[in-house]
């Protein structure tokens, strides 16, 4: 309830302020650096492998140069280029930290962790974008695009913003990512025996 009151308050919100209005071209520049800072030291600080952590610093760096040029840059039509890029990046990204979460053990359920249910929700959100930039590169002249372009944006960013509040949810009820333990993977298997067979028998 509370994200569809968000969600429309922001579309009340937009659709008040003029289209050439600077205020909506700042928020709309700097909301992708923002929203990739954020996200990027969520997962530093969640990740386990320090290369990896390397790795992530530096695309972080260079995801938002390319935000800032590309916003600093005139001209007549957004590029949408650096969003399907960071899109295929993140959803790069949260494979890998799944892929990591598999190889250790946990004393809870994945599903009961809040960084799960965060993964999912952008996840979800950047593999539906992800197409809808691609698309929206070589549609963006046609006039009739750019209200079915408002309609999955939206779809997609309800359908986060819920998944997201079910994070926070468990994050209150399970007391944070903290209480998860994870231990390394015990892949030492010498020290299994099978049953001997009794021959007496």
């Amino acid at each position: 309830m509370c994200t569809l009151s968000t969600s429309l308050l922001l579309i009340i919100f937009f659709s008040k302020i003029e289209k050439n209005s600077n205020v909506v071209t700042v928020i709309l520049g700097l909301y992708p650096i923002l929203e990739c800072t954020l996200l990027s030291y969520f997962y530093f600080l969640i990740l386990k492998n320090k290369n990896k952590k390397i790795v992530l610093s530096t695309a972080t760096f260079l995801l938002c140069a390319a935000f800032l040029i590309d916003f600093v840059t005139d001209k007549e039509r957004a590029s949408y280029l650096p969003l399907a890029i960071q899109c295929f990046f993140y959803i790069m990204l949260i494979l890998y930290f799944f892929y990591e979460k598999v190889k250790y053990i946990t004393d809870v359920p994945i599903y009961s962790i809040a960084s799960f249910w965060i993964s999912i929700a952008f996840l979800i959100n950047f593999s539906g974008t992800f197409f809808l930039f691609l698309f929206s590169i070589s549609m963006n002249k046609d006039p009739g695009f750019k209200d079915q372009y408002h309609i999955i944006y939206g779809c997609f960013t309800i359908l986060k913003n819920t998944l997201l509040c079910i994070g926070v949810i468990i994050n209150k009820t399970s007391g944070g990512l903290s209480v998860v333990k994870t231990l390394e993977p015990n892949l030492d298997l010498e020290s299994f025996y099978p049953q001997t067979k009794n021959t007496n028998l």
